[in-house]
């Protein structure tokens, strides 16, 4: 099966609490994957991770067309899931 990780801050990691939902397949109702979930402490790491990247210019700095650009390219990844 395959186990899925949030990516927080340019690095793969499981949820601080070890917990994990299945995702199931709505077309035949089979379990494809585990994914963590998410707490409290998770979304304020990628929360400060968000902001830092903001502050540091990385992604504030581009133009809006070039931000555009990075989002497509993950839609597109998650369509091909």
């Amino acid at each position: 099966m395959l186990k899925l990780k949030k990516f927080i801050n340019g690095e793969w990691m499981d949820s601080l609490s070890k917990q994990t939902s299945n995702v199931v397949n709505p077309a035949n109702g089979k379990i494809i994957a585990e994914a963590p979930n998410g707490n409290t402490e998770d979304a304020r790491m990628a929360i400060d991770a968000a902001r830092t990247a903001f502050d540091s210019g990385i992604w504030s700095d581009l133009q809006a067309s070039e931000r555009a650009s990075y989002l497509f390219k993950i839609a597109e990844k998650i369509a091909c899931i």
